[in-house]
């Protein structure tokens, strides 16, 4: 297995090289969460789309990988979080990363900070990866993961 990897694109990409990116990066089995101010949706990333990643800030994730973005003028900022390496198109942070994985729990149907609920079933099996820097041993990013039954 490679080495857990955290990387970011060098400069903020448009929305053809964020999607670009996000193939390059995911399976088809992952996930994209995409948020807007008025809402947010969760589907799969093989699922045809009801609209495209034209959204302020979104994230793809699958067992292995967890993509970010958020849109900074009319490109985007990405960045990687990765258990088994990276992506030649992005520059890795950091040199020395180890992760921990633990279950979590999604948010239950009363929770306020999304503009809307979220329909999210309740056999939603997630956990999260946490990426620890080696040298201060702090957490610096914490990646969602489904589990290996499906996510829906």
């Amino acid at each position: 297995m490679s080495e857990p990897y955290v990387g970011v694109a060098p400069e903020p990409v448009s929305l053809e090289r964020l999607e670009e990116i996000v193939d390059s990066c995911m399976d088809v089995d992952s996930w994209l969460f995409l948020r807007w101010p008025h809402r947010v949706l969760l589907r799969p990333v093989s699922e045809s789309p009801e609209t495209g990643f034209d959204c302020l800030e979104g994230q793809a994730f699958s067992q292995t990988r967890e993509l970010r973005w958020k849109r900074k003028g009319r490109n985007y900022e990405v960045l990687l979080l990765s258990a088994n390496g990276g992506n030649a198109s992005l520059h890795s942070i950091g040199s020395g990363w180890q992760t921990k994985e633990l279950k979590a729990k999604a948010y239950p149907g009363t929770e306020t900070r999304f503009p809307r609920k979220v329909s999210i079933s309740n056999n939603l099996d997630i956990s999260q990866r946490y990426f620890i820097d080696t040298k201060t041993a702090c957490v610096q990013f914490v990646a969602l993961v489904p589990n290996k039954r499906e996510v829906n």
